[in-house]
């Protein structure tokens, strides 16, 4: 994946300063500038990193403001016991090629009011450590999720998901809790489920889990592209064939590849190392 040459965080030596990246972002968050013209900047630890991203960061979270891109270049690129929160109406984010790991509860948070437009891909969530681990667009994409409980996609206030050819393995709880009543949104394909034992939770009204062939046509119009089947194994089931909310996805911009290609593709991307 890859993205404007634009404000650039990267957690690595100096000597990998001129890695860059180029392209354009995909996904509900395909209009970030990222910082526009400017040079990218290379924090050189988490302090820096904090200092880059926002004003004040909170004693459980880096503050994540609108129009800003965290690109995980090199190595080094590891956010360990902090997560990201992207709360107050932040809109217009990417976070690529990043690992975070060690944290209590939540490595990502959106907050109550609607953050718009994000797009979190081809990064590594690792949910292994020593004690108990509104309107929102969000697009999920590529990303390795292992070794995490109880949940982790939890979509609520209107929320829209996106979650595609994601790699979810060892969860001892769900990937996807739908709040009752409270209009989350989600279309989830593509993705493989290994060793989880509920990828989602049963019930949920606005689910499209991409659930065969046939079903899956019904994303042509909306999302410009028929929608990939999941791939479930050593895993409870994943149910979802609500349609009735596919046309709030137009715009989504991503094509997925198949299942099939995907748990590879994920372990070779996701993470830091890999650009």
């Amino acid at each position: 994946m890859y993205f404007p040459r634009t404000l650039i965080f990267a957690f690595l030596a100096s000597s990998a300063a001129a890695a860059g990246v180029v392209g354009k972002p995909i996904g509900f968050a395909a209009a970030t500038t990222g910082g526009g013209s400017a040079k990218p900047v290379y924090p050189r630890n988490l302090r820096e990193s904090k200092t880059f991203l926002t004003d004040k960061a909170g004693l459980t979270a880096i503050n994540f403001a609108s129009n800003k891109s965290i690109v995980g270049v090199g190595s080094s690129g590891i956010i360990r016991g902090k997560g990201l929160r992207m709360a107050n109406g932040a809109q217009n984010g990417i976070i690529d090629h990043v690992k975070i790991s060690l944290i209590g509860r939540q490595h990502i948070v959106a907050g109550f009011a609607p953050s718009n437009r994000v797009t979190i891909s081809n990064t590594e969530i690792d949910g292994s450590t020593s004690w108990s681990a509104s309107c929102d667009k969000i697009t999920f994409q590529g990303n390795h999720i292992h070794y995490t409980s109880p949940k982790v996609g939890g979509t609520g206030a209107g929320t829209l998901l996106h979650a595609v050819n994601n790699l979810w393995y060892d969860n001892s709880g769900h990937a996807f809790s739908i709040a009752e009543n409270d209009n989350g949104r989600v279309v989830a394909e593509g993705n493989v489920f290994q060793k989880l034992n509920k990828p989602g939770e049963a019930g949920a009204k606005f689910m499209f889990a991409a659930p065969s062939s046939s079903a899956n046509q019904a994303c042509k119009s909306p999302l410009g592209h028929v929608c990939e089947v999941n791939s479930i194994t050593g895993s409870g089931t994943l149910s979802g064939s609500a349609t009735s909310f596919l046309n709030c996805f137009k715009g989504a911009g991503v094509m997925p590849v198949a299942a099939s290609k995907n748990a590879a593709s994920v372990k070779a991307n996701a993470g830091m190392g890999k650009i």
